[in-house]
């Protein structure tokens, strides 16, 4: 059985979607190094999961006494950018 392919080479190649698009992804994407939210404590093991997904090693989440009954999420440098040109502005 013989194929024939037609050899592109005049133009680029079509850009990949991605197939499933992720409302965290977006939001994380859209925080600045030093923003933070409070987080309810039911929803923490949500988003702590999508933080690990997403913005692994940029971030800290942490329980205070100022805000009973939630966590803090804090960016702490840059998830979106490769590793090695990550700013970390933030202790």
């Amino acid at each position: 059985m013989k194929m024939d392919f037609e050899i592109i080479k005049n133009t680029p190649a079509p850009a990949r979607s991605r197939a499933c698009p992720s409302a965290w992804r977006n939001f994380f994407q859209g925080l600045e190094v030093g923003n933070w939210f409070t987080i309810p404590e039911a929803a923490h093991s949500r988003i702590s999961a999508s933080a690990s997904q997403y913005c692994k090693g940029c971030y800290s989440m942490y329980k205070t006494t100022s805000y009973p009954g939630v966590h803090i999420f804090v960016l702490t440098s840059d998830a979106f950018k490769p590793f090695n040109t990550r700013k970390k502005t933030v202790a």
